[in-house]
């Protein structure tokens, strides 16, 4: 496994300790290529290990296609809610497209970690979707 950072883990803490407050709205804001996707992996694990499901928003295919990859490589199973591409949606963990919610709806989760959140916070589809969103959601943004 991945040992994170320092300030990863600093990050990861706070956002732990936010969710134990009850903050069911947070944003992350760290430097391109300070290991967002990370971080977000070892929030993953955090709540898997409480056997709660999530839901990681990416807002473009290319987006998806690397996360997918990159939970593969960190031996993170899941599925993918993505157009013609979902798969394993039965998976406790799932990387999917933004507008594929959108259209589709949240599925059934416990914590959102939104990928790219600046990039999305003002669209249509995400206001939908966190209009839905009766779970807690962590926002990753540069």
């Amino acid at each position: 496994m991945f040992e994170l950072r320092p300030y990863q883990a600093n990050a990861v803490q706070n956002l732990r300790a936010g969710l134990g407050a009850n903050l069911r709205r947070q944003i992350l804001c760290s430097p391109t290529g300070s290991g967002k996707t990370e971080i977000g992996m070892a929030i993953i694990r955090g709540a898997r290990a409480k056997g709660k499901r999530v839901a990681f928003l990416c807002n473009r295919i290319s987006l998806v296609e690397q996360t997918s990859r990159r939970f593969r490589l960190a031996q993170i199973a899941h599925g993918v809610i993505q157009g013609a591409n979902t798969m394993r949606t039965y998976e406790n963990v799932l990387v999917a497209s933004i507008q594929t919610v959108a259209r589709r709806g949240l599925p059934d989760v416990d914590l959102l970690v939104i990928d790219e959140a600046h990039g999305v916070a003002g669209s249509k589809d995400y206001r939908e979707v966190i209009a839905r969103a009766n779970v807690p959601v962590i926002g990753l943004s540069a």
